[in-house]
């Protein structure tokens, strides 16, 4: 005797919908909903099963969600289709309960020839059903259509035990081409399955074409577990600390250490010796580019100087030092001065001569000396915010020239920029003299 497409579905029903909400789904299961192993679709199925799938009618098909966790609450006896319980107390009776991950739709496609239907499974939720709606087991051909969907599925992985032993592959593209993440507990192949993706991976794309793929991995192997996984293919370079038969040595230039692997390696403390290091590595990396003598680094070093210049000027005015401590602030200008007048004779095109103009102006007019015991005694008056606003103007006028003022003076310390090894050490150290900080810095260098 066959059964109604009515009463066959109805034989698939397995619960009603107790919770809905954009990303979780909560399901009130029947108490005569399979436990343990479920034959509601003609084939021996596992049931219930932590990331199992089970569909929920929607208006173009059915919603594909995956079960998340199962438990037990404390209800009510229920009431049996067609049974008057009348005579029975009611005492708390444990109902099952689980909580769905909601995945995709599954679309009705076309019937083959011989009569059988086709699904269509498509990531996203549409529509959310609504609260009393029954939940199904998938058959056979709708759990093959979920977990075999999708285009340029080229290399197979292997077999999905949840879903009647489907083969589950992927695009080499796909997977590749954005972040994967490996999971599982201790012992449950996540090891194999990273070097099974690579190997599966190569060996389909040669099949497909019949020539080597030009794809290159990269395999950071702290634990030395694939020392010997790809021998026998071509073109494999192994590296280790300690050199071993075929392997070779591992070598890293200094330069391409960031700064926090710096510290650890010295074991620099945060209090002097980190500062002073970190300076040192950004005074080497900016070294590096600007030792070249093209025009284009030319630009950059005099872009650097101006910006420099100008910040300092804005923080005096600020600061109000050109008024309180003006004679520093006039002998520093006097040596801004000097550099301007021998820029401004390689650098015609970037209005030097202008901002020289203004500082020689605002020199002459604060400058005073006096004779003491013969000799000369040389100081400045207050300055003006007028005079140094103009010379605040002029050095805008003439960054405008180079491409404004640059947001950081030299390169960052965790930049990988080449420099020779020997620079460091020697840099820190008279960075460590300037500073009279050297007894805390010896054993860095040394």
């Amino acid at each position: 005797m066959s059964l109604s497409p009515l009463a066959y579905a109805d034989s698939l029903r397995i619960g009603t919908i107790d919770f809905v909400s954009p990303d979780e789904i909560k399901v009130l299961l029947d108490i005569e909903a399979p436990d343990g192993v479920a034959l509601n679709t003609g084939t021996p199925r596992p049931f219930l099963r932590i990331n199992g799938y089970v569909l929920i009618p929607s208006d173009e098909g059915y919603l594909v969600a995956q079960v998340e966790w199962i438990t037990i609450e404390r209800s009510q006896y229920p009431k049996r289709k067609g049974m008057q319980d009348f005579g029975l107390i009611d005492l708390p009776y444990p109902l099952r309960k689980m909580s769905l991950n909601p995945l995709g739709c599954l679309f009705y496609g076309d019937r083959s020839l011989d009569g059988k239907e086709s699904y269509r499974f498509q990531r996203g939720v549409e529509s959310y059903p609504t609260v009393g709606a029954p939940v199904l087991l998938p058959t056979q051909t709708q759990l093959r259509a979920i977990v075999e969907s999708g285009d340029n599925r080229s290399v197979l992985i292997g077999n999905s035990p949840l879903a009647a032993n489907a083969k589950v592959m992927i695009d080499p593209d796909r997977v590749f081409g954005r972040h994967l993440a490996i999971l599982g507990n201790t012992g449950s192949g996540k090891s194999c399955s990273v070097a099974g993706l690579i190997r599966w991976s190569l060996e389909a794309v040669k099949q497909e074409r019949y020539s080597t793929p030009n794809a290159r991995f990269i395999v950071l192997d702290p634990n030395g577990e694939y020392a010997n996984t790809f021998c026998d293919m071509s073109k494999v370079r192994v590296y280790a600390v300690e050199p071993i038969q075929n392997i070779k040595q591992l070598q890293v230039p200094l330069w391409l250490w960031n700064s926090a692997e710096w510290s650890s390696f010295t074991q620099a403390s945060s209090k002097t010796q980190r500062p002073l290091l970190k300076q040192a590595l950004r005074d080497v990396r900016a070294g590096r580019t600007i030792s070249n003598d093209s025009s284009e680094n030319k630009m950059l070093s005099l872009r650097r100087y101006l910006s420099s210049r100008l910040i300092s000027f804005r923080r005096d005015l600020r600061s109000g030092e050109i008024q309180t401590d003006e004679s520093k602030f006039g002998f520093r200008l006097k040596a801004i001065a000097a550099d301007l007048q021998e820029k401004s004779s390689i650098y015609k095109e970037n209005k030097l001569d202008i901002a020289l103009e203004a500082i020689n102006s605002a020199l002459t007019a604060t400058h005073n000396s006096f004779v003491k015991d013969g000799k000369t005694i040389e100081y400045y008056r207050a300055f003006t915010e007028d005079q140094v606003n103009r010379i605040i103007t002029a050095l805008e006028d003439s960054l405008t020239t180079v491409g404004g003022v640059l947001p950081q003076n030299g390169s960052d310390e965790d930049i990988p920029l080449m420099f020779e090894g020997v620079q460091l050490p020697d840099h820190l150290e008279i960075l460590a003299e300037q500073e009279n900080v050297s007894q805390f810095v010896d054993f860095l260098v040394s």
